[in-house]
């Protein structure tokens, strides 16, 4: 045991720094199992923790992953809320013996920090002798800017360390996989850790495993154990992804957006403002994605390594190939681990003759850029070229959409050249220095971001919503509900209140913020309104209430929402049947949305000649509704209506028209969960439409469908 932690002390103090470098940017608070208010208080963290939460609620079933608490009545995996299924499965097992409130995320990054340093550690000895320069070296991959900055904003993917675990096995490729076996183990185990941490980590390792591969068949010239070690990976891969659910319930991984969310060829030297010295780069907005900074002191020192490099080159030329001279015979003398710590070999592998790892190396890094640039290569705002992508590969590519990512393995990459490529070239006291000089560069560098983190995470924080008052709160009392059904589609800021409120009392809540969730949600929510449930809450926007007249239900008005139940609620005053905030949906002209051909301007919408305005994919029962629209040069232009994008169009009954006014009645034989009034002008003198209000009315609703089963 002691000769195990001599040989290790490296990896173990590299470790330690990484958990103590993770105390000093996050503090201690984030550790506290029972703090969620700085979760909850996050964007993406807050759906990570929920996700986990609705998980941790709802029966275990099969595959093991699937919850229908989140997206009711679709079940979904754990996958797609990036709660780190690996940490929630295995604290669902625990859940009985945990308090209620419960978060491992700050854990995960503690674990994250930590597992960085020791693996980035092992790597860099295979080349460094000192210790020093090992910890110093290690320093680097725990504070790169891609760990940092996404850590506790989406913190699943803050765990690089599977990537260094990738280049781990690469770097050891004669040293470890002798024997086939252990190839094959060990790329079965990074396979599950990856699908159980997050989806992208599986092609990132690929694309490594590949250069493994390739690396394997330069030096043994055997062609089975690649194909045994690819295929171990995939195989666990797609297990584990069956096991959790991620090819079950109402997923598509198609997204059409692939080249929005990727890499930039400026982007290693694009700080995005996160840096201290370097300013942001011209970019495509998304492409946020594809950060993949260095920093200056990672810019210094493969500079000082390059200049090494050649400078011995230079010397070589000069002097001729120095003789190559014969071991010494092996002393009595016992080799210290001080002079060569945590090895798996007698003395730190040499770079030269390596030219299959730097070939491997670079084939890696290609494979990697190409997947990042996307089908679409930019530098700045500038787009290069475009090139044709097979169907079939784009399918596959497009459900990694943030293509972005995969930069990340050619900084690694970059990372380990820059602190090891020059160390027979360089005295290793020199190099230590150089390190220690380019880290205190790098730190200052990412300073900025280092004070950010350190600002939103150290203190306490206490979530508090301005727009949802306590009344929210007391409807839990009324034990009777169990769902929470909301409409329409809600932005995720205001959604997660909402989310918060059904998961912590274990209801189920039909709207989540999922990544690669394909549910036509409003649509299943029309059977649940036509058929209300008394243990079902029922939640509208106040300007979207065109279901709200159904005289089954008491409706009440709470912060801006109307929300209505088949039984009173408790310590609320319900509205009457004829209050003017029920049974309407009212279109509000901003932000140019749904608009073709014109503008909107201080909620006035400005139709050009032949321009439409279209909308407002209202849910409407089947039932009679009378639309007003008020403006300015109406007369004499196009109306229509219709649902599911004109496929179907419902007759103008009673159409009047005047230039400031027009009004109209339809009659939908079906309930619609996308009704639209489109204002086309087509007025003969070609004048500028202005639309100042656009608004359909409940008249009566079709005779209510019988109440399902409870």
């Amino acid at each position: 045991m002691g000769k195990a932690v001599r040989q290790n002390r490296a990896v173990i103090l590299s470790a330690a720094l990484g958990g103590l470098l993770f105390l000093c940017i996050y503090g201690i608070h984030v550790l506290d199992p029972g703090y969620d208010d700085w979760l909850i208080s996050g964007g993406d963290r807050a759906q990570h923790y929920l996700g986990w939460v609705g998980y941790r609620n709802a029966p275990w079933g099969l595959p093991l992953g699937m919850t229908p608490n989140l997206v009711y009545p679709y079940p979904v995996s754990i996958i797609f809320t990036d709660s780190i299924p690996l940490m929630a499965i295995f604290f669902k097992l625990l859940s009985p013996l945990l308090p209620d409130v419960f978060q491992y995320f700050g854990l995960w990054g503690l674990l994250c920090f930590a597992l960085n340093g020791a693996v980035s550690a092992k790597i860099l000895l295979r080349y460094l002798k000192s210790e020093a320069a090992v910890l110093l070296g290690s320093a680097f991959f725990i504070l790169s800017f891609q760990v940092i900055s996404r850590l506790f904003v989406h913190t699943s993917l803050a765990s690089h360390w599977l990537i260094l675990l990738a280049v781990l096995a690469f770097i050891y490729h004669d040293a470890w996989f002798e024997r086939t076996k252990n190839g094959v183990l060990y790329w079965a185990g990074l396979a599950f850790l990856c699908s159980t941490i997050h989806l992208y980590f599986i092609p990132m390792c690929g694309i490594i495993l590949l250069g493994f591969c390739l690396l394997d068949f330069l030096k043994t010239k055997k062609i089975g154990r690649p194909l045994l070690f690819t295929g171990s990976y995939i195989a666990v891969a797609f297990v584990v992804l069956l096991l959790l659910g991620g090819f079950t319930g109402e997923i598509s991984y198609l997204t059409s957006t692939l080249g929005d969310f990727s890499f930039n060829l400026n982007g290693f030297f694009d700080s995005m403002d996160t840096g201290f010295f370097l300013p942001a780069l011209p970019s495509f907005p998304d492409q946020y994605e594809g950060y993949a900074y260095l920093g200056v002191g990672m810019f210094t020192l493969l500079a000082l390594t390059l200049l090494n490099l050649f400078r011995a080159l230079i010397r070589r030329r000069a002097h001729g190939p120095q003789p190559v001279t014969a071991p010494k015979a092996p002393t009595a003398q016992p080799v210290s681990a001080r002079d060569y710590p945590a090895q798996d070999s007698p003395a730190p592998a040499s770079l030269h003759g390596q030219a299959p790892l730097f070939l491997c190396s670079g084939l890696i890094c290609l494979a990697a850029l190409i997947v990042a640039a996307s089908f679409r290569v930019t530098w700045g705002q500038h787009i290069l070229f475009e090139y044709h992508v097979p169907q079939v590969l784009l399918k596959i590519w497009d459900a990694f959409r943030s293509s972005g990512r995969f930069a990340w393995i050619c900084v690694y990459f970059l990372f380990l050249f820059a602190i090891c490529a020059d160390v027979r070239v360089c005295p290793r006291r020199v190099k230590t220095l150089l390190l220690a000089l380019c880290l205190s560069l790098q730190l200052v560098d990412i300073s900025p971001l280092l004070l950010e983190r350190h600002g939103w995470f150290s203190s306490v924080l206490t979530f508090e919503n301005p727009a949802f008052s306590g009344q929210w709160d007391s409807l839990p009392q009324n034990s009777r509900l169990r769902h929470l059904l909301i409409y329409p589609q809600l932005s995720w800021d205001n959604l997660k209140s909402f989310a918060e409120l059904a998961l912590k009392n274990d209801w189920t809540i039909n709207q989540f913020y999922m990544a690669r969730v394909d549910a036509d949600i409003r649509s299943e929510s029309l059977t649940h309104f036509l058929r209300p449930q008394e243990d079902t809450l029922y939640v509208w926007e106040a300007g979207s209430t065109l279901a709200c007249a159904d005289p089954r239900l008491y409706y009440y008005a709470i912060d801006g929402y109307i929300a209505g139940s088949m039984t009173p609620l408790a310590g609320l005053t319900a509205l009457s049947p004829d209050d003017e905030r029920l049974g309407r949906c009212r279109s509000v002209f901003l932000d140019n949305a749904n608009l073709a051909g014109g503008y909107d301007e201080s909620g006035v919408r400005h139709l050009e000649p032949d321009g439409a305005s279209y909308g407002p994919y209202a849910y409407a029962p089947a039932g009679d509704y009378r639309v007003t629209i008020h403006g300015e040069n109406l007369a004499g232009n196009t109306f229509l209506s219709y649902s599911d994008g004109g496929a179907i169009r419902y007759e103008l009954l009673r159409l009047q028209e005047s230039p400031a006014e027009v009004t109209f009645e339809i009659h939908l034989p079906d309930g619609v969960s996308n009704l639209e009034i489109e204002i086309h002008n087509t007025n003969p003198g070609q004048a500028e439409v202005l639309l100042t209000e656009l608004l359909i009315e409940t008249l009566s609703l079709a005779a209510s469908a019988p109440e399902a089963e409870p």
